[in-house]
């Protein structure tokens, strides 16, 4: 398969540093073939801060630019199991749901079979 490029949202929880190094979760629709590639190694890629920069704050004739932060992390990946994707999506809703409208719970959302149209990963590098 050829190299492909997606945004996708990725996240941590407490402990995710694990003995092999550090560990971060994403998930992609099933529609989507890239998961079939996450065998292989992954790019991460994080964007941290960035802000415009004037020229009027120097003190000297300047261009105007834009400072930023990006961090490029390879890693491997695999697909998760039915289980261990329930207990993911289940961590995410929990942390994000405020009212317990999360997996399963019937709160008005499309939770009832949640992992039938997506795939989830974990990705791991080492720290």
């Amino acid at each position: 398969m050829a190299k492909q490029e997606s945004s996708l949202p990725t996240w941590r929880w407490r402990g995710w540093r694990t003995p092999g190094g550090v560990k971060v979760y994403g998930h992609m629709a099933r529609g989507n073939g890239q998961w079939k590639a996450l065998a292989e190694e992954v790019l991460l890629i994080f964007q941290g801060a960035h802000a415009y920069i004037s020229p009027t704050w120097y003190n000297h004739l300047n261009v105007p630019t834009w400072n930023y932060t990006m961090v490029h992390v390879y890693g491997k990946a695999r697909v998760l199991g039915e289980e261990e994707l329930k207990s993911a999506l289940g961590r995410l809703t929990g942390t994000g749901e405020a009212r317990g409208c999360g997996l399963g719970s019937g709160g008005g959302g499309n939770a009832q079979e949640p992992c039938t149209g997506m795939r989830a990963f974990p990705t791991e590098w080492r720290g």
